[in-house]
């Protein structure tokens, strides 16, 4: 027999839904489970995930990083174009300075 009998409507956005279902499933609970140990103010990081949701450790990739980089300087320079193209001159000139940025760090990189 059900020992709870008021139920509770709850609205989330897309990324409140996405946080819940993976912290539930790091925890190997579910949704109500994890929202009631919420109310009574049980402490959820006394649990230990589960081994495989434990993040890796990340190595960088240089040459990654640089694909990035040239990506970023195509995308800033087809947008400079449409800033020329519609006379926003000052845009463009602060467009121009972010590509130098990026090209000096790109530079950098590869020393």
């Amino acid at each position: 027999m059900r020992r709870r009998y008021n139920k509770v409507n709850v609205f989330l956005n897309d990324d409140e839904k996405l946080i819940l279902k993976k912290i539930c499933e790091m925890y190997h609970t579910n949704q109500s489970e994890y929202i009631r140990s919420l109310i009574i103010g049980y402490d959820m990081s006394k649990l230990t995930p589960k081994e495989e949701d434990k993040p890796k450790e990340k190595t960088i990739d240089v040459n990654q990083v640089i694909r990035i980089i040239d990506d970023n300087i195509d995308f800033l320079n087809k947008v400079k174009n449409r800033f020329h193209y519609f006379g926003y001159n000052y845009d463009e000139q602060e467009i121009s300075k972010e590509i130098e940025k990026l090209k000096l760090l790109q530079e950098t990189i590869y020393k």
